[in-house]
């Protein structure tokens, strides 16, 4: 990591495996991992890029760090720090709504924009259930507004085997969304084809007159890696997949115990 030392003028953050080190259960955040965000703030402009939407607990993660932007849904929205939108790719309707139908055939579990609402048939026999999905609530499919707008879909309920065989079956079938194997190959996101956090990533560079090419992107999944393409530097936590850490220009540690922190304090010289 030493050859990146002081290379990025803009560090574009992920949230799920890289920043949400879970110090304290689900959604927990240890004080460092924020505290080192908001120092490196001071100098240098941190932007987080989720594939979460800009809800309540988002915006309060950026606030404390004091991000004038935030990239969210994979890089199908970005909204200032009040939380105005600033720009947004939606996927066309009528070819969601056909990948929705393929996700009911499989009975799986259906998220809509990064709002935490289930979409389910209610017959969960056989599905693998996330843990922090348990407690939000739940809908039938036939409660789905089929007039969207849909920027993300986020999808699961099978074995990695068939979750990995679907995504590999719709991805050859609707080459007009981008689809994603994440949360270590359980977990299906669909967004636009024409929207990553590479692109919204390198939208807020040119927002803040930053060449793309002086921004970093730490990430840690398959939706972290288009912003090799787009921006100057890509790091991935020591927590990531195999084919993520292959295309890194650098892997750091594990995110867990304020692994992100260690990352920013190295490339800044913190210590």
């Amino acid at each position: 990591m030493k050859n990146l030392v002081k290379k990025a003028k803009i560090y574009f953050l992920d949230l799920d495996g890289t920043f949400i080190d879970k110090v304290n259960g689900y959604e927990t955040i240890s004080e460092k991992n924020i505290l080192t965000a908001k120092k490196v703030n001071l100098s240098k402009p941190v932007i987080f890029s989720t594939g979460r939407g800009n809800t309540e607990y988002t915006m309060n993660i950026a606030q404390q760090v004091g991000c004038e932007y935030v990239v969210c849904l994979n890089g199908a929205l970005v909204v200032d720090k009040n939380n105005k939108e600033v720009y947004r790719k939606e996927m066309p309707k009528d070819i969601v709504l056909n990948v929705i139908e393929e996700f009911k055939k499989h009975n799986m579990c259906i998220y809509i924009n990064g709002i935490k609402n289930m979409y389910h048939s209610g017959n969960f026999e056989g599905v693998l259930v996330k843990e922090w999905s348990k407690e939000n609530p739940k809908f039938n499919y036939n409660d789905i507004d089929n007039n969207g707008p849909f920027s993300k879909l986020l999808v699961f309920g099978l074995s990695i085997e068939k979750t990995e065989e679907l995504h590999k079956y719709l991805s050859k079938k609707y080459p007009e969304l981008a689809f994603y194997l994440v949360s270590n190959g359980y977990t299906i996101e669909v967004g636009p084809n024409d929207a990553n956090k590479g692109i919204a990533n390198k939208f807020v560079c040119e927002l803040l007159n930053i060449d793309p090419k002086d921004a970093m992107h730490i990430g840690d999944s398959a939706n972290d890696m288009p912003t090799k393409y787009h921006l100057g530097y890509f790091v991935c936590m020591g927590s990531s997949q195999e084919h993520v850490k292959a295309i890194a220009h650098c892997v750091g540690p594990d995110y867990s115990n304020s692994g992100l922190s260690t990352v920013l304090e190295e490339l800044e010289e913190l210590k």
